[in-house]
């Protein structure tokens, strides 16, 4: 519900359509474009939420626990790992 927080009537108008049936192309290509909550802030400017706001819109961001690489230099029968250690803090 970022558009409550636009205080520019023209995107407070583009992000109320894109929650409308109407406007679901345009969110669509901010989906398929893999945008950040962060891309989507810069595309519009005025609307500037409180951080207790923005804590409350934004989803849990979760460690990634692991990641897989894939190399194009196949060797049948080999098994290489690649691996990395992170210290979390609590």
């Amino acid at each position: 519900d970022l558009a409550r927080f636009a205080t520019s009537a023209a995107e407070k108008k583009a992000l109320q359509k894109m929650a409308t049936a109407e406007g679901a192309d345009e969110w669509k290509k901010i989906v398929d474009a893999s945008m950040s909550f962060f891309d989507v802030c810069k595309m519009f400017p005025s609307a500037r939420p409180p951080m207790d706001q923005l804590m409350s819109i934004l989803p849990l961001t979760k460690p990634r626990l692991y990641s897989i690489a894939s190399s194009p230099f196949y060797a049948q029968g080999v098994l290489d790992l690649t691996v990395v250690i992170n210290q979390w803090k609590a």
